[in-house]
């Protein structure tokens, strides 16, 4: 059957039964929007929107949409580029001339596509420097007058990086003389019709009828963090379910910009070799189960957000959440396999898991396989993601809440099912071959300990051991972090953070007394020179 033959069945109460474990009032939950040909006609709250008060989410809550704000800030700029001012074939360097020379090169349309190979700033903040202290968006966006690598060569690869959008905003900010708050408000969001949208840099401030973000403890419940970080046209807006079912419409008849521009915001990058990434200015055109989709997620500390778009069945759908532990990519799902007919079989974990730690002799990284219950974990750099198998025997990667499509990723297994002897890494037509690793040393720990630095990062690391057990301790422009250190394999650890967050990465050591690089979500190879 295909996507013009699949048919919509949507009853109230067939939707309310998919969210049955969210209708509660002890526990933070979400908010669920539908609208078919424009038109709501499923508008829920499930949960409290804050733990301390008897208050329950509703479609007039204000709750972050994360990344979502990403094409918000590509159509501010593709807006400028309507009246002349400026092109998406500008450089950085034209409006940020203060940079360094490999940051100043990259041009706008590779940032709006995430294939600048740009290092991401905010990345480096977070794995380094901990998210205790506020650091505004000037002092992260200055970390770009020092960085002077590249993850890889502008338009060969594409990578996730919150950095490009800082980049945007800053330009976006120059062209216009006033901050992004301004410009979102004027320029889309009110002749949009989105009076309840705006942007919040930081959650410590007060903002009207917005919910708490609630982060699940490791151990069980929930707490309060603030990012601290300030976040703009990379992940900062607020909106209601209400705002974004009306932006969903406005996605398919809009009364701002041209055709043209629209056009160019919804159209998927293509790289050097070819290869399309399906990754547009900050929308993703995926297939779910056949059903061609144009989503994004979006990720904050403590909820996630998630758009949806079926141009097919003229359906949008809108999911915010308030807690850490429901994604709202996954609950958007849901409504999908519930309620549209004729979508294709879901390919399942394989029934034999692999097994093993992989690293590639020429771009040096980093795969491992593993089970976790009924389900195939790949974990490419250290970021843990389940994987199908389709009637060839490939791993099909699952990330979307990452920012990723199910299109792009997917591994080739040579050897033992269980136990391969070399995988094939394929992302955005590159091939990357690896080798299966032996097991670890257990006389390296004592070999790493020692005194590491990134000039360019301004990171100052250390590995020491404490109670038995290996730490990296981490000094960065704007605070610190701690991880806990496992060997994986000679050369080869992982870093994870002993705290609730989830950031973490892979240790890749050049030698058996050298330096490392550091590998994590989206910035790979990070060099670090030992010291002493």
């Amino acid at each position: 059957m295909s996507s013009q033959e699949m048919q919509l069945e949507l009853f109230d109460e067939k939707l309310d039964r998919l969210f049955e474990d969210l209708d509660q009032g002890q526990l933070p939950g979400a908010v669920v929007g539908i609208a078919v040909r424009g038109v709501p006609i499923y508008r829920r709250g499930f949960g409290l929107a804050n733990m301390e008060l008897p208050l329950l989410l509703t479609p007039s809550t204000r709750l972050r949409i994360g990344s979502i704000t990403k094409h918000f800030t590509a159509l501010a700029y593709l807006l400028q580029c309507e009246s002349g001012r400026c092109s998406v074939d500008d450089t950085v360097g034209t409006y940020l001339p203060e940079l360094s020379p490999a940051v100043r090169a990259a041009q706008i349309w590779q940032l709006m596509g995430n294939i600048s190979g740009l290092r991401d700033a905010h990345d480096i903040r977070w794995q380094f420097s901990g998210i205790e202290r506020a650091v505004t968006s000037d002092e992260i966006l200055a970390q770009y007058r020092e960085i002077e690598d590249l993850a890889f060569a502008p338009g060969t690869n594409w990578a996730y990086n919150n950095g490009n959008w800082l980049l945007l905003t800053a330009i976006v900010e120059r062209l216009c003389g006033g901050p992004l708050e301004e410009i979102l408000a004027r320029q889309i969001l009110e002749p949009a019709g989105l009076y309840d949208t705006l942007l919040r840099r930081y959650d410590c401030d007060f903002v009207p009828r917005s919910a708490t973000l609630h982060t699940a403890r490791p151990e069980g419940g929930f707490q309060k963090l603030n990012l601290g970080t300030a976040l703009a046209g990379e992940g900062g807006l607020v909106s209601t379910l209400d705002d974004m079912l009306r932006w969903m419409k406005h996605l398919d008849t809009p009364v701002i910009g041209k055709p043209s521009t629209w056009e160019y915001l919804k159209r998927p990058m293509i790289l050097a070799n070819g290869t399309c990434t399906h990754y547009a200015c900050g929308l993703i055109h995926d297939c779910y189960r056949g059903l061609e989709t144009l989503q994004h997620p979006g990720g904050v500390l403590g909820g996630s957000a998630h758009i949806l778009k079926v141009p097919k069945l003229d359906l949008d759908v809108v999911v915010l959440t308030n807690r850490s532990d429901v994604f709202a990519v996954h609950l958007a799902d849901r409504i999908l396999d519930r309620c549209v007919k004729g979508l294709k079989p879901r390919m399942q974990p394989p029934a034999i898991k692999s097994t093993g730690l992989y690293r590639s002799s020429r771009s040096g990284r980093v795969v491992q396989l593993s089970a976790q219950g009924d389900e195939q974990i790949v974990a490419i750099d250290s970021v843990e993601m389940p994987a199908r198998e389709d009637r060839d025997g490939v791993l099909w990667v699952e990330g979307r809440w990452f920012g990723y499509t199910n299109r792009v990723t997917c591994l080739k297994r040579f050897g033992d099912r269980d136990r391969p002897q070399r995988i094939e890494l394929r992302e955005f037509g590159n091939n990357d071959a690896l080798e299966r690793l032996g097991e670890s040393e257990p006389e390296e720990g004592m070999r790493r300990i020692g005194e590491y630095r990134s000039e360019s990062l301004g990171t100052q690391a250390r590995i020491v051991e404490i109670g038995g057990s290996l730490q990296l301790q981490t000094a960065g422009r704007f605070g610190c972090a701690t991880y806990h250190l496992e060997s994986l394999a000679p050369c080869v650890w992982r870093a994870r953070q002993r705290s609730a967050m989830l950031w973490g990465g892979i240790l890749t050591f050049d030698s058996p007394t050298g330096g490392f690089r550091f590998s994590g979500y989206t910035n790979r190879l990070l060099p670090f020179e030992r010291v002493s």
